[in-house]
């Protein structure tokens, strides 16, 4: 419960989380005059009693999914095998840091050079290094971190499937 108060604490402060919840909670603060840490009933969203009875009622769900990423979904399928990609803009979402994303941009930059020093670079291969590296970087923006962009080889970039509007 204190997760959920420290995510909303972060919010107050006007600190960045990333997640679709986290992006779209912040959009809104800007949006609105009105109090966003209040519920209908003036509810205080910013003290662990109000998270206890959320969480107790069955009003609110957060599980974690990996280090400083949250979801509150309760029909979320990633409880053990976590894709970045499908928690980016997740609209259930709150990513608070990038310790963990940043551990899978760098695994998955290590293996894509891997495979290319020993000749094992498929597209399927090259595809996944992609995907997960770019989804780690997009989190570590949304966060305002500082990080060297990873600079994918011409053997990566032409097994990609280029994709986009072609006009």
């Amino acid at each position: 419960m204190s997760v959920v108060l420290s995510i909303y604490e972060k919010l107050a402060n006007k600190e960045r989380v990333a997640g679709g919840k986290g992006k779209e909670f912040a959009k809104n603060m800007t949006k609105t005059d009105r109090n966003l840490f209040t519920d209908k009933v003036d509810n205080d969203m910013l003290t662990l009693n109000f998270w206890k009875k959320q969480i107790r009622n069955k009003k609110r769900h957060i599980h974690a999914v990996a280090p400083g990423i949250y979801c509150t979904s309760t029909t979320c399928g990633l409880r053990t095998l976590v894709n970045l990609i499908e928690c980016v803009d997740c609209k259930n979402d709150y990513i608070v840091d990038a310790i963990f994303a940043e551990a899978k941009r760098k695994e998955a930059e290590i293996h894509m050079l891997y495979d290319i020093e020993n000749n094992e670079l498929t597209p399927q291969t090259a595809s996944e290094s992609y995907i997960k590296i770019q989804a780690a970087e997009r989190i570590m923006n949304d966060l305002g971190i500082d990080y060297e962009p990873v600079v994918f080889p011409n053997e990566v970039r032409d097994l990609l499937i280029p994709f986009g509007v072609v006009s």
